[in-house]
Formats: C-alpha cells, sequence, structure tokens
C-alpha cells in the first residue's frame, strides 16, 4: 500500500494566484503598448484628446514615454508592483482630465485600467517594498 501524501493540492490557490497576476501583468503590458503606440504615432482620438485638455502635444508624447515605460515594467517581475503603481496613479490623472478637461470624457477605459492596475500593485505590493529596501547582511542570500 502506497503510503505517500500529496500535497499538491494545498499549494494550488497560491499558484493560480500566481498565474492570475502573471497573466494579468502580460495583458495590462500589452494593452500599454498598444495605447502608447497611439498616442506616439497621432490617432486623431489622441490628438484631439490633449488638444481638449490645453497644455500641448508634447503631453501625448510623455504619456505614451510613460505607459510604454510602465508596460516594460509589468514585464520585470522585481518591477511589476512598482510599474502597475505608478501606471494607476498616471491613470488617476487620465481620469481626472478626462471628468474635467475633455469635452467628450470617456472615463471606462482609463477607470478600468486604474483598477486593475491598482489591483496589481497591491497584490505585487511586497515587489514595491523589495526595490527601495537593500538586504541586510544577516538576510540569507537569495535561493538559500
Amino acid at each position: 500500500m502506497n503510503s505517500t501524501v500529496h500535497t499538491d493540492g494545498a499549494n494550488a490557490p497560491a499558484r493560480v494566484a500566481k498565474v492570475t497576476l502573471t497573466a494579468l501583468s502580460y495583458l495590462l503590458a500589452a494593452v500599454f503598448v498598444y495605447t502608447s503606440f497611439t498616442k506616439f504615432t497621432g490617432s486623431a482620438v489622441s490628438v484631439r484628446t490633449f488638444d481638449d485638455i490645453g497644455v500641448g502635444q508634447w503631453l501625448r508624447y510623455v504619456t505614451a514615454a510613460l505607459e510604454l515605460a510602465g508596460a516594460i515594467g509589468l514585464l520585470i517581475p522585481k518591477l511589476t508592483g512598482l510599474a502597475a503603481a505608478c501606471l494607476s496613479a498616471l491613470l488617476f490623472g487620465a481620469v481626472l482630465s478626462q471628468l474635467f478637461l475633455v469635452t467628450q470624457p470617456s472615463i471606462a477605459t482609463p477607470a478600468v485600467l486604474m483598477v486593475l492596475t491598482g489591483l496589481l500593485a497591491w497584490f505585487r505590493r511586497d515587489r514595491i517594498v523589495s526595490v527601495f529596501t537593500r538586504p541586510s547582511r544577516t538576510d540569507p542570500a537569495p535561493g538559500t
């Protein structure tokens, strides 16, 4: 009789969470690569939106660069939480500008993306802390 105890089921929720968060970060990275591309190439919607904001098209390029940097950060495991937090803050600004500055507001997309990046930042908050903390000499080496 085989008396081996299988504990694979005990770690299943943690594996599902890890895979889900990784998939979410990849999906969001793809979305932000696309949105930065539309801003860099000057789609009619993005040009009109930034005209409505009234500070000039330079902000469109800055926003596109920040979105692209955030997308890259979402793909680097150590930076996922920080990139998500920064993108969430950027999207908060987008929601506010859509509400108060744009003549034809469309807050659904930035609001949903803000919530998703905010959730990702929350669940990866340990990685945010690890970016800003230095391991002490008494901490074991990684992988031990």
